[in-house]
């Protein structure tokens, strides 16, 4: 074989290679905008999942105090519970709450 044909074909690979290297690039850039939007998805929905966890431990611990503290057989007011509850859970003094 001459040289020229071996130049021709060396061109030939080198265009190719520049097209598969283009083509991986193009799917790196895809496959980061998948896993940037994952990760975001993923971190807001263990965010939730925790807070939901932390409340929900929370409120149960609240509303048995709130139930334990009082006498049995009393009847418990709905905005006084309400109200109790809520200091409970966010460290308020009673009465500041409406």
């Amino acid at each position: 074989m001459n040289v020229f044909v071996l130049l021709q074909e060396r061109d030939v690979d080198l265009q190719n290679e520049k097209q598969r290297q283009e083509e991986n690039d193009q799917l790196r850039k895809q496959f980061a905008q998948a896993a940037n939007a994952f990760h975001g998805w993923l971190t807001d929905t263990r965010y939730a999942l925790t807070a939901s966890y932390y409340w929900s431990l929370n409120i149960s611990l609240a509303v048995e105090k709130l139930i334990w503290g009082h006498s049995v057989g009393s009847f418990i007011n709905p905005s006084y519970f309400r109200s109790r509850l809520i200091c409970e859970l966010t460290s308020q003094p009673a009465g500041r709450v409406k």
